[in-house]
């Protein structure tokens, strides 16, 4: 089994699957586009010796290539799991955006990952999910993994158009989850 968790931040899903998967041989491949909070991520993950959670410090979209990582001051306060990439930062989550710091992380497509038998997905990017289902679709039509999409920052509709176009039948799950 292996399991994409694309947006992990801080790991609460990761470490939840790769706890239960690891008695299975199951595999847990993270993602997290911020530095710091992917080094975090990776340093929770040695300390609890789960070698089937795999850490990338990746973007995950529609494009090969790079994007700009937002600035932040990560020694103060602030709602991380809530950063938007792109423009703006739309939601205040505890401080204003810095001036750019000219950062970049790189951006792959789940497609062009080489992954195998994905069974689960999660995705949480902050209104980046549209782009990653994108980059994702052969991966999605060939394994038909489960799904959970938050789409609080996301068309809703949109969101669940792509699926039932690949064959899916969506639910909502409450709360802002497809």
């Amino acid at each position: 089994s292996t399991f994409l968790d694309i947006g992990a931040n801080f790991g609460g899903f990761s470490f939840a699957v790769a706890q239960v998967l690891n008695a299975r041989g199951g595999t847990v491949h993270a993602f997290e586009a911020q530095r710091i909070i992917a080094y975090m991520l990776c340093g929770t993950v040695a300390l609890n010796s789960l070698e089937n959670l795999h850490v990338h410090h990746l973007a995950v979209g529609d494009k090969e290539g790079e994007i700009d990582i937002p600035a932040f001051n990560y020694r103060q306060t602030a709602s991380f799991g809530s950063i938007e990439f792109g423009g703006e930062q739309k939601e205040f989550i505890g401080q204003p955006r810095q001036a750019p710091s000219g950062d970049k992380v790189v951006c792959r497509r789940v497609d062009n990952l080489g992954l195998k038998a994905v069974n689960l997905v999660k995705i949480d990017v902050e209104g980046m999910e549209e782009a990653v289902l994108r980059g994702a679709s052969e991966t999605l039509v060939r394994d038909k993994p489960w799904a959970l999409v938050e789409w609080i920052k996301s068309d809703r509709a949109a969101l669940a158009g792509f699926f039932e176009r690949i064959g899916y039948r969506v639910f909502r799950m409450g709360g802002n989850l497809l």
